[in-house]
């Protein structure tokens, strides 16, 4: 992650994201903007933040991994949302991966400054509680969908979320077998099971997979199979 000082680049997404509505001038004059490339990420379980930081361009995933290695996919982030918000109220550490989707663009404000600005503040604190119960109603959405829907489902959720921005454009997913067997895991599923569904995918002519690459041929298809992008 580096920190990114081209041009007035940190007050075009503040005033987009009507930052100003939310902190004081003493808080934005200490917000500062960062980059983070493709497969970084911001923090990984049992890590402790010191700050928070605001996606304002690109997608993160968010995952768990527990004691045993097995990982599970969560969500995906767009913008504008937080992390690191409730680690700030509860002390605690970090107990997912945040990981970049693509490229993203995030704005950071230090806790510091948050105890000394904005902790009694009534417009900071009921915009957290409104990203801290979507969050809550996401995780609740995906033990659901994670418990509930089959690997085909997931799987389509998981090429939305990963192979669509946010012009609705289409580009290929590397997807080799390492890869393949790291979504699988994510999707809780088995190596073989989601090479099954890949492979029904292609006959329906839906995807099809070139040199290790996956390509959408119908992204209609893809969308209804989603059932409405379940992980966001």
């Amino acid at each position: 992650m580096r920190l990114t000082t081209e041009g007035n680049l940190l007050y075009t997404y503040i005033e987009k994201y009507n930052l100003k509505d939310i902190f004081d001038q003493e808080v934005i004059q200490y917000m500062a903007l960062y980059t983070l490339d493709k497969g970084e990420c911001i923090c990984q379980s049992g890590d402790m933040f010191q700050s928070m930081f605001f996606l304002v361009k690109g997608k993160l995933k968010i995952y768990t991994v527990q004691e045993n290695g097995k990982a599970l996919l969560l969500r995906f982030n767009k913008p504008l949302s937080i992390v690191g918000d409730m680690e700030y109220l509860t002390g605690y550490q970090a107990r997912c991966n945040v990981e970049a989707v693509n490229k993203c663009m995030l704005i950071e404000i230090k806790y510091e400054h948050l105890n000394k600005f904005s902790y009694n503040d009534p417009k900071f604190l009921r915009f957290l509680i409104k990203q801290i119960c979507h969050k809550l109603y996401t995780i609740s959405n995906a033990t659901a969908l994670n418990l509930l829907y089959p690997v085909e489902n997931k799987f389509a959720s998981y090429l939305l979320s990963t192979m669509v921005n946010e012009q609705e454009d289409v580009h290929r997913e590397e997807l080799k077998s390492s890869k393949l067997t790291e979504v699988a895991t994510l999707l809780g599923t088995s190596y073989r099971h989601l090479n099954r569904v890949i492979r029904q995918l292609e006959k329906e002519g839906i995807i099809s997979r070139n040199k290790g690459s996956i390509i959408i041929h119908d992204i209609n298809k893809i969308e209804e199979l989603s059932c409405g992008s379940l992980y966001e």
